[in-house]
């Protein structure tokens, strides 16, 4: 059995609420994101930040995502009534297209859906994203693991793609759409 989440999701491979120099360490270490969208923040300013956020909110969590035994990346996630949204997914870079990014969100859904036989956690039935629209790279591979777009908003530059991953339990749900 893992760790489990501020607003009651038992993870597996993950370490909830992680102490801010590890966290920090993570974020130094995945300089392609960094690079694109957040160089100019220092990764302890950038750690501190985001666990005052989960310290203010019971429905947002960070977690390490840990493979054999270190952690190779991070993420943020966010509940929003039966939407679980991952508002941040870092890699460090020795990791990064390995498949990490792809177990991490695999492991997410597994989670999301053995929950929904406990009556004290979240029922999940989605997972969600958004992602700039420039940003190709990172909408295919959202895609290619299940995601899809269900709107889009702001203009221009600042065009954001909201992409969705329906959980179902076995496939007759999901062409239902449930």
């Amino acid at each position: 059995m893992g760790e489990t989440t501020q607003f009651g999701l038992a993870l597996d491979g993950f370490v909830v609420a992680p102490d801010r120099p590890t966290l920090a360490e993570v974020l130094g270490g995945a300089d392609a994101y960094r690079a694109r969208f957040t160089y100019h923040r220092d990764c302890f300013d950038w750690a501190d930040s985001l666990i005052s956020e989960r310290e203010a909110d019971d429905a947002r969590d960070v977690v390490l995502v840990v493979e054999a035994g270190r952690p190779v990346g991070m993420m943020e996630l966010v509940l929003d009534g039966s939407v679980l949204t991952i508002a941040l997914l870092v890699v460090v870079e020795s990791a990064r297209l390995r498949g990490v990014g792809m177990r991490a969100v695999d492991r997410i859904a597994a989670a999301a859906l053995a929950a929904r036989s406990i009556t004290a956690a979240p029922f999940i039935d989605a997972l969600a994203i958004g992602v700039e629209m420039q940003n190709r790279s990172a909408r295919a591979f959202w895609e290619r693991i299940g995601f899809v777009e269900v709107s889009a908003v702001g203009s221009g530059v600042a065009r954001i793609a909201n992409l969705e991953r329906w959980l179902a339990a076995n496939p007759d749900e999901q062409q239902a759409g449930l």
